[in-house]
C-alpha cells in the first residue's frame, strides 16, 4: 500500500515541536509508512503559497501544533486550518490537532475533534515530555490504520451494485420481518443470542459491530458471554472463536456441561453423579460434542495475535462470532508488549477489526472499581470511560447488575438486571430487562413476563 502524506501545520515559533515530532515519526518513514511534508521543504525559487496549497490539499493526515502561536498566526490559523477543517469534514482527510503549549482552545472550530496527547493535556505540561510523545506517535499510527483499512475497503469493493440485486436483498429482508410479524415471533436483523429481549433491544448479534458486556460480577460476564457462544454455535449453526483469558480451556468445558446438563458444579466436580444425572450428562455431550466453537486459552495474547487468529477462523472456519472474555487481562498483555498501545487504541483497534472483516466482536470488562464506594452502585456508561473510552468506542455496551453482588450472598438463584446503556441501531433503543442466572449451574434463563 503506497504511504500516507502528512502535513504539519505550525507556526515557525514552535519549530522544536514539530522537529521533536518528526523525530520520532521516522521509524514509520523508513517503513514506507509515512511522507512527511512541510513547509522547510519549499525550494528555493518556488512559488511557497501555490506549494504549500498543493500539498496540503493531497495530505491524509493533517497535524495541528497548536500554540498560542499558531492561533495568534493568521495564515495558519485562517489559511490552512480553514482548508484542513474542510478535508476533514469532507473525509478527504484526517485533522489531528496536537497541544504543544497551554492555550484555552475549547471556543475554537477545532475543539469538536479528537486532540492529542490525550484528554488535550499540553505536552508542556506532561511530567515527562517523552510520554506525551508516546502518545501522540500512537494516535497517529492509529490513524493510519484506519486511512489504510478504508482504502482497502475502497480497493475491494469498486465495482457498482446492480439496483435489482439490491433490491432482491430488501425484499428479502422485508418479507422476513413481515412473516415473522404474521406468526408474533420477534425478527431481528443479526444472528440471535438465545436470550429473547437482548435480542429484540440489540437486534440480535450484528456483523461489524463491538459489544461490550460488563459488570463487577466476573462469573456473570463470563457466563453470559459463553452461553451467547453456545447458543450461536448449536442453534444457529454459526462458527465461534471464543478467547477465554479467565478460564482454562477445560474450566469453559465444565461450564458448558454444567450448564447444558443442568447438572449443578459441585456435584459435577466431586463426581457425585446419581443415575439421573448421566442421562442428563449425556444428552450435554451430544449436543456440544460437534460445535463449531474454538477455544483459545492462552493468556499472553496480545492484540495482534487475535487478529491473526480471527482471521485465520474465517477464513478456515467461517466463523461470524468472536468473543474475548477478558478484555482486562488483553489491556494488560499489550501494556508489557508494547507500551505505545494505550486502551483506547487497542479497543479502536477491537473495532475496526470488527468492521473491516465484517464480524460480531463481544468482550466483557469489568467497570471501575470506584463504584463500590457509590451509594448508588448501578453502573453507568461513564464507569467505563477510564477504560479507553469503551463507552465511545463500542457500538453497544450491557451492563449485568446484580444487588447480590454487593450482600456477597450465596443464593442458588438471583434475579440480574441486564441494563441496555448503549445501542448505536438505527432508532433503537435503551432500558433495562431481567434474566434469571443459576449460580450453581452458570446458566441465565430468560424471564418469563
Amino acid at each position: 500500500m503506497d504511504p500516507l502524506k502528512i502535513f504539519y501545520s505550525y507556526s515557525h515559533k514552535d519549530e522544536n515541536f514539530r522537529e521533536s515530532l518528526e523525530t520520532r515519526l521516522k521509524l514509520l518513514v523508513r517503513k514506507g509508512a509515512l511522507i512527511s511534508w512541510h513547509d522547510r521543504k519549499i525550494t528555493a525559487g518556488s512559488e511557497w503559497e501555490k506549494k504549500i496549497d498543493h500539498e496540503l490539499k493531497s495530505a491524509d493526515i493533517i497535524l495541528l501544533m497548536i500554540s498560542a502561536d499558531f492561533l495568534a498566526s493568521d495564515y495558519c490559523y485562517e489559511k490552512e486550518m480553514e482548508i484542513a477543517l474542510q478535508l476533514h469534514d469532507s473525509k478527504q482527510a484526517i485533522v489531528i490537532p496536537i497541544i504543544l503549549r497551554p492555550i484555552d482552545w475549547k471556543e475554537t472550530p477545532f475543539a469538536k475533534l479528537q486532540t492529542l496527547p490525550k484528554g488535550g493535556t499540553a505536552i508542556t505540561l506532561w511530567n515527562n515530555e517523552d510520554e506525551a510523545w508516546v502518545d501522540v506517535t500512537s494516535g497517529i499510527s492509529t490513524a493510519i490504520e484506519e486511512i489504510n483499512n478504508l482504502k482497502f475497503r475502497k480497493t475491494e469493493n469498486s465495482e457498482f451494485h446492480k439496483i435489482n440485486d439490491l433490491l432482491r436483498s430488501e425484499i428479502s429482508t422485508v418479507d422476513r420481518m413481515f412473516k415473522s410479524f404474521l406468526d408474533d415471533t420477534p425478527s431481528i436483523l443479526g444472528i440471535r443470542s438465545g436470550f429473547t429481549l437482548f435480542d429484540s433491544y440489540l437486534h440480535g448479534l450484528m456483523p461489524a459491530e463491538l459489544i461490550a458486556i460488563s459488570g463487577r460480577s466476573e462469573s456473570l460476564r463470563s457466563s453470559f458471554a459463553l452461553q451467547i457462544a453456545n447458543y450461536v454455535a448449536a442453534n444457529e449453526k454459526k462458527g465461534v472463536g471464543y478467547f477465554s483469558f479467565n478460564c482454562s480451556a477445560e474450566r469453559v468445558t465444565r461450564k458448558l456441561l454444567v450448564s447444558e446438563s443442568k447438572i449443578p458444579d459441585r456435584v459435577m466436580a466431586k463426581g457425585l453423579l446419581d443415575e439421573t444425572h448421566w442421562p442428563s450428562l449425556a444428552g450435554a455431550v451430544g449436543r456440544i460434542k460437534d460445535l463449531q466453537l474454538h477455544i483459545d486459552d492462552n493468556i499472553s495474547l496480545d492484540l495482534d495475535d487475535i487478529k491473526i487468529k480471527t482471521k485465520k477462523l474465517i477464513d478456515e472456519k467461517n466463523v461470524a462470532l468472536i468473543v474475548i472474555d477478558g478484555l482486562d487481562a488483553l489491556l494488560f498483555n499489550e501494556k508489557q508488549k508494547n507500551k505505545e498501545n494505550h486502551p483506547e487504541v487497542v479497543i479502536k483497534k477491537l473495532s475496526m477489526m470488527a468492521k473491516t472483516l465484517n464480524i460480531c466482536v463481544v468482550l466483557t470488562t469489568n467497570v471501575d472499581r470506584k463504584i463500590d464506594q457509590r451509594i448508588m452502585k448501578r453502573p453507568s456508561l461513564h464507569d467505563l470511560h477510564c477504560i479507553g473510552f469503551l463507552d465511545e468506542i463500542a457500538d453497544k455496551v450491557i451492563f449485568l447488575y446484580s444487588e447480590e453482588f454487593y450482600e456477597q450472598s450465596d443464593l442458588p438463584q438471583e434475579t440480574i438486571e441486564a441494563i441496555v446503556a448503549k445501542n448505536s441501531f438505527v432508532n433503537a433503543d435503551i432500558g433495562t430487562f431481567f434474566l434469571t442466572f443459576y449460580s450453581n449451574l452458570s446458566r441465565f434463563e430468560n424471564v418469563t413476563e
